[in-house]
């Protein structure tokens, strides 16, 4: 489900594969529509991709899922908007 926190749930979980910098992240979500689509693409689809591998392990890595939650968690507790270049929000 496409929400503002799974967007940026997303955004942060595909900065964090190994090789994934803000501008290929920027083109991968481009490309895919949303950083979510990315990771609910099947794992064989993820083969196909050049960076599918590291996506995959990224996707299954619960420790890594918990840290976002608990950053964005902290965020949220503490008044503090999280925001990706695709927020309006964003400056220019």
């Amino acid at each position: 489900m496409n929400t503002p926190q799974n967007d940026i749930f997303y955004t942060l979980l595909l900065r964090e594969v190994k090789g994934i910098g803000d501008a290929t992240a920027r083109n991968i979500i481009e490309k895919f529509s949303s950083a979510e689509s990315v990771f609910l693409l099947a794992d064989n689809e993820l083969h196909d991709l050049s960076f599918g591998h590291d996506v995959i392990a990224v996707k299954y890595d619960l420790q890594l899922h918990n840290r976002i939650n608990n950053e964005l968690d902290f965020c949220y507790n503490n008044n503090i908007k999280p925001i990706s270049y695709f927020d309006a929000d964003y400056p220019n």
